[in-house]
């Protein structure tokens, strides 16, 4: 398979399953973002911080960021969950919540530099020494990832 190939099959794979978000929480208030129209071409950013142990894929329906190494723990797996719980978090059109998915934003061949930061329609992410801090600018939803800690907000 040829690198365009594999590029553009690994975005159709994760545009169908990145923003599978709404896991988290209470069972009976389960916040669910819509999940992309596969036939929508949507703009895609998948990088990751300069030490490689945050991986992002952002693009116009949320951003979600997972966390190769982490000292912290998720909340408990809630019972709707049937995939891997916790590995990182993600933002769309509601709260932020803990990520439940059977995937990964790990890997992405570009880095985004400390200082620097990516934006795509409503969503930025940007990169500091302290973690990935990504926000909905129109909701001011959002979180702060790092290796030692999360904060959702």
């Amino acid at each position: 398979m040829s690198r365009t190939k594999g590029i553009v099959l690994m975005m159709v794979v994760l545009g169908l399953g990145v923003f599978a978000l709404g896991c988290g929480g209470d069972d009976s208030s389960s916040q669910e973002d819509p999940v992309p129209d596969p036939g929508v071409v949507r703009n895609y950013e998948f990088f990751s911080s300069p030490t490689g142990n945050i991986g992002c894929a952002m693009s116009d329906d949320g951003v979600r960021c997972d966390v190769r190494q982490a000292s912290w723990s998720p909340p408990p797996k809630p019972s709707n969950c049937q995939l891997d719980w916790g590995q990182g978090v993600s933002v769309g059109t509601g709260e932020a919540d803990y990520v439940c998915a059977g995937d990964t934003t790990l890997g992405g061949t570009s880095t985004l530099q400390y200082g620097e930061s990516s934006k795509v329609g409503d969503y930025v992410c940007e990169s500091s020494e302290a973690g990935m801090k990504c926000e909905n600018t129109s909701t001011g939803h959002g979180f702060d990832v790092s290796r030692g800690a999360v904060e959702l907000f």
